[in-house]
């Protein structure tokens, strides 16, 4: 006798989400600074759209800019996965908020 499994649908569906991402740009890096932060929160696991909200902060220190951005994202992702995987982005110094859009 042959046992089957049958799963229910499981695609993820994708939620959009408000972040505030305190993200370290350095210097030289040869782009502006919002698109160096947008770059680095697109490139996230599991984000599959970025838009620039609001720019929050500027702070510069000796080897790179710190800005904070308030970005809307596209993710297939739940809160805390999305919170997870934005702190451990490269860059990310801190994921101040996140929040359903």
């Amino acid at each position: 006798m042959i046992l089957h499994q049958t799963r229910g649908d499981e695609r993820a569906t994708t939620s959009t989400w408000r972040v505030r991402v305190a993200v370290r740009v350095p210097r030289n890096d040869g782009t502006d600074l919002l698109s160096d932060a947008t770059r680095r929160v697109e490139t996230t696991d599991g984000v599959d759209g970025v838009e620039v909200v609001e720019l929050r902060d500027i702070e510069p220190t000796l080897s790179a800019t710190v800005v904070t951005v308030e970005f809307r994202v596209e993710a297939e992702l739940t809160e805390s996965a999305l919170e997870s995987r934005l702190a451990d982005a490269p860059g990310t110094e801190t994921v101040e908020h996140v929040e359903p859009a």
